[in-house]
């Protein structure tokens, strides 16, 4: 059982894809595909736009909550003042060019649209909200039989995780997760046991065995 209170709770490659393959509504498939792929935050993803992909150019603009003077605690609907620009794969380029087309929402300028009764007292099409998708989540991850423990910021995790492994640079992390902080990065830096043997044995003197 993994601790409620560990800051590195994240999937591994295995277990995103594990959860990935269960979900069968594209809806939430695309939604969580994305949060993975860019180790969003769900306030972030929450307020991606149509409009913020360009397919011609191959980049999606991503909002930066952190970076924002309201420290990402947005207004239900609202926007965010700050975005950074982020390279668009041919998969995700694929499957969100496919889901704009196939969305079974009221065409509108949120990329994940929300037919919200509630919201100001009017019948209006809004973005997908916080709790919806934390509720999703834990849903998809016990249909795939992971940990109780995980949740959505599992996903950011798996990202940062996954970058650390592959680049070994905590600066390309930093970057690409949009920490504002280099603190905040510092925990994608743990090592594994095979990670270790790896780096131990490129510093090994050669012909240092013992007589």
């Amino acid at each position: 059982m993994i601790k409620k209170t560990d800051k590195q709770k994240y999937l591994t490659k295995e277990q995103f894809s594990r959860f990935l393959e269960d979900i069968k509504n594209p809806y939430f498939y695309t939604l969580f595909y994305v949060i993975g792929n860019y180790g969003l935050r769900v306030g972030e993803a929450i307020r991606l736009r149509i409009q913020d992909i360009d397919f011609n150019n191959k980049y999606i603009k991503i909002p930066t909550l952190k970076q924002d003077k309201n420290k990402g605690s947005l207004e239900y609907g609202k926007l965010p003042e700050t975005y950074i620009d982020m390279p668009l794969d041919k998969k995700t380029a694929f499957l969100l060019s496919n889901f704009v087309k196939i969305v079974k929402m009221p065409k509108g300028d949120w990329l994940f649209p929300y037919k919200a009764n509630y919201y100001k007292g009017k019948n209006k099409l809004a973005h997908i909200p916080k709790w919806l998708v934390q509720r999703k989540f834990k849903h998809y991850a016990k249909q795939a039989g992971l940990d109780s423990a995980y949740s959505v910021h599992s996903l950011r995790h798996y990202k940062g995780i996954s970058i650390y492994k592959n680049l070994k640079d905590i600066r390309a992390v930093q970057l690409l997760l949009r920490h504002k902080n280099i603190n905040s990065t510092v925990i994608y830096t743990t090592m594994s046991l095979e990670d270790k043997r790896e780096m131990f044995d490129k510093i090994m003197i050669i012909g240092g065995d013992e007589k």
